[in-house]
Order: structure tokens, then sequence, then C-alpha cells
């Protein structure tokens, strides 16, 4: 991570103050939800990168002084390199808003957990939609009554926990949601689950392959 201080200036007709922000300069920094958008995308601005690694709006971005951005815009590039994301393990425990939880185990779930967690398997499964999309929710799943204590939690309390999700770090929280996913897997008939378990690890493989091809561009 790097630090970078953007200097007051003005922006059309507002002022804005001296601000320091914070930047991911390497894989292993970006968040989940950083994560997500970045492959969306197979070529992007640098600009609309440094908005998404900073947190701040592309137009944002866009009228920042160009001397203040200049040590910023190289450490960009690191989203270039060839990383083998298949090779990010499994934790026994993750980072959650400055805290650490062990990661919940399968078998102490709840019916209503296992519930959810079948409705989320759909979309993993399906071609309609990104192997990740279901992710953010399906840990929010596991980790909202663990990190609030809410033992009567809603669908609602879940989605609202996502935001929360979405800022664990993409190399625990990519291996954990695929973890759960294929957890249901595993409690399906035997047929069921061997074409499944095959299907899911076939499509997490081919979107982390293909999301090496990114290239930045400015």
């Amino acid at each position: 991570m790097i630090s970078i201080t953007i200097s007051k200036h003005k922006q059309g007709g507002e002022f804005i103050s001296e601000q320091t922000l914070q930047m991911a300069t390497e894989w292993d920094d970006v968040t989940l939800g950083q994560f997500i958008e970045i492959i969306a995308e197979k070529e992007m601005r640098t600009t609309k990168l440094l908005s998404i690694l900073t947190g701040k709006s592309e137009e944002f971005i866009m009228n920042v002084p160009a001397k203040q951005l200049q040590n910023a815009v190289k450490y960009v590039f690191f989203l270039n390199e060839k990383v083998d994301f298949s090779r990010w393990k499994m934790p026994k425990e993750v980072e959650l808003e400055g805290k650490f939880y062990k990661v919940p185990k399968i078998k102490s779930e709840t019916f209503g957990q296992k519930t959810l967690m079948q409705l989320e398997y759909n979309k993993a499964v399906s071609n309609d939609v990104s192997i990740y999309d279901p992710m953010p929710y399906a840990l929010a799943v596991y980790f909202y009554p663990l990190v609030t204590g809410d033992k009567k939690w809603t669908n609602e309390g879940i989605r609202l926990f996502i935001p929360k999700v979405l800022t664990m770090k993409a190399k625990e929280a990519i291996p954990v949601a695929d973890f759960f996913l294929q957890s249901y897997a595993r409690s399906l008939p035997r047929k069921e689950r061997i074409y499944t378990l095959n299907l899911l690890k076939k499509r997490l493989r081919q979107e982390l392959t293909t999301s090496l091809s990114l290239e930045c561009s400015t």
C-alpha cells in the first residue's frame, strides 16, 4: 500500500482540502470489492483504475493536478502482472473491519444459512452471471451472525452487511467464498455432487485465467 497526499486545490468551483488516500500496490492488498470491479472490465483507463484503488470517483481523480498523481500512476500497472489467483489458499481466519475471525465451520450452519446458500449456489453454476457475483452474499450469510452476534438475523440484515464483506482482502475472501459454495455442493447426491464440484472449479479457473488479460491504458 502507498499513501497519496492530495494537496489543497480547486475542482470546478469547489475547494478541496488536503487529504491522504491509501492505494493498493499489489494484488494482495486489493479488496474483494475492488477485485470484482477490476475484473469486470478487460481494458480500463488509468483514471478508472485509480478511482477503484483509492475509493474516489473518477471525476475526482480526473480533476486532481497531474503532478500530485504522477507517483501513484506507475503503481497502477501492477494489475498487468501475471498472477495465478487459483493458488490463493483457504485461510483459517480472515480480517474484517480490523478484527480477525475464524472461518465458520459448515457443520455448525443453520437451516436458514443452508437454504440461502442453495440460492447462491444456483447462481454460481449458472453461466448467466460471473462466478464472483454470488461470493459477497455467500460470505455475508456466514459472517454476519458471527460478527454481529445477531441470532435472529434476516435476509435484509445479511444484504446490508455485504458492503463490509467487500472490504475483505480478495486473497482471503475468494477462497473462503469458494469453500462455502463447494461445501453446499458436497451435500448433494453423489452424481450431482461430482458434476457440480467440477463445474464450480472449471468456472472459477476460467474466470481467474481470463482476468489475467486485463490491460491498463491511459
